[in-house]
């Protein structure tokens, strides 16, 4: 997937150029009580053109999230999530605002988008462009007998336009040129369970959070990363319980976390910026989850063994051709999928909800 991306040099580029800057500045004041910890990523020890070598963080006790697309994550887990994100933002905010480092200065490629594009033959157009094939032409096709909307070919029509419209709008410079916090800090890019490592208690229970795999590490706007991991790594019924708290908690830790060293943040990143700037990349965010999810959501077998064969990877990863076939498998096969796929289509077009047929 990472072919085309440049996703090797971003990744060598935050760890040795961008994450010294950001520990500086996160480091620059001693927090009572505050253990030192990886707060911000891994730390890269070594780089060269082919190789990067950094702290391996399971000797710390931080591991991957067990099985998540099936069991789900419970309110803690992905509270720690998003408070590692508000770090990496804050970090970004110090080092910009009190400490006078130039992030587009220090790193330029930060600013060259590789997938959130929309520029012919780029990997990013292809991914979403296949991604968008699938919604339209496998999974509304099969999703509209179970959806509340009339049961027609106009309909069918209507439904795919719209998504049609939807995957246009990913695209990085316009979403920074647009904006409505006009607030820009070293987002990770990728932000989705997988990217992230936790700690958890002897209950269980996540404690603490750092994000990984920082291939798509850009500038962009806070609210991407959290709408982002948001509605890849829960479902509608956990957004529905939760949001509020989850997005008053991230908020509240960016600028506790800013406050904490010298910075406030209240006014220019207040809760109604945030907000705003939410509902400008939600649309996004919800069609870059259906883009990941009907993939990830797909029987563990057949996953496995795509995985371990490039050439088909790479084929199911950038061939709409290739990836209908397994998709509509799984769809016509597990009424797991059928549920979850139904969900996903729901909220990326924000129809009325539907009970779950049988």
């Amino acid at each position: 997937m990472a072919d085309g991306m440049d996703s090797f040099g971003r990744e060598a580029l935050f760890y040795l150029t961008v994450l010294p800057l950001l520990e500086r500045s996160w480091r620059r004041r001693d927090i009572p009580g505050e253990p030192l910890r990886p707060d911000l990523g891994p730390a890269g020890y070594l780089g060269t053109d082919s190789v990067m070598v950094m702290e391996d963080l399971t000797r710390l006790g931080y591991r991957a999230a067990d099985n998540w697309v099936q069991k789900g994550f419970d309110f803690s887990t992905v509270q720690q999530a998003l408070r590692a994100l508000a770090r990496l933002h804050a970090a970004a905010l110090l080092a910009q605002r009190l400490d006078g480092v130039d992030l587009a200065a220090a790193a330029p490629d930060l600013l060259k988008e590789h997938f959130f594009t929309r520029r012919p033959g780029t990997v990013g157009r292809r991914l979403f462009d296949c991604a968008a094939d699938i919604v339209c032409d496998v999974l509304l096709p099969r999703l509209q007998p179970r959806l509340k909307v009339p049961q027609t070919k106009q309909e069918l029509q209507r439904m795919r336009d719209l998504t049609r419209d939807l995957y246009p709008n990913l695209d990085m410079d316009k979403l920074r040129a647009e904006d409505a916090s006009k607030v820009l800090v070293v987002s990770h890019g990728d932000a989705w369970p997988n990217n992230v490592l936790y700690k958890f208690d002897e209950q269980g229970r996540a404690e603490h959070a750092v994000m990984i795999d920082f291939q798509q590490a850009r500038l962009a706007p806070p609210a991407l990363d959290v709408a982002m991991y948001l509605h890849i790594s829960s479902r509608q019924s956990f957004r529905d319980q939760h949001m509020d708290s989850l997005l008053r908690g991230y908020h509240d830790d960016l600028t506790r976390f800013t406050m904490e060293r010298g910075l406030d943040m209240t006014k220019d990143y207040s809760w109604e910026v945030f907000l705003a700037s939410m509902k400008q990349v939600t649309p996004l965010a919800r069609a870059i989850a259906i883009s990941y999810q009907h993939i990830n959501s797909g029987n563990p077998d057949d996953m496995e063994a795509f995985f371990q064969d490039s050439e088909a990877r790479e084929r199911m990863l950038m061939e709409s051709e290739a990836r209908a076939v397994p998709v509509a498998r799984w769809f016509d096969a597990e009424e797991r999928y059928r549920q979850i796929m139904q969900e996903y289509v729901e909220d990326l077009l924000q129809l009325p909800r539907a009970e779950a047929a049988a």
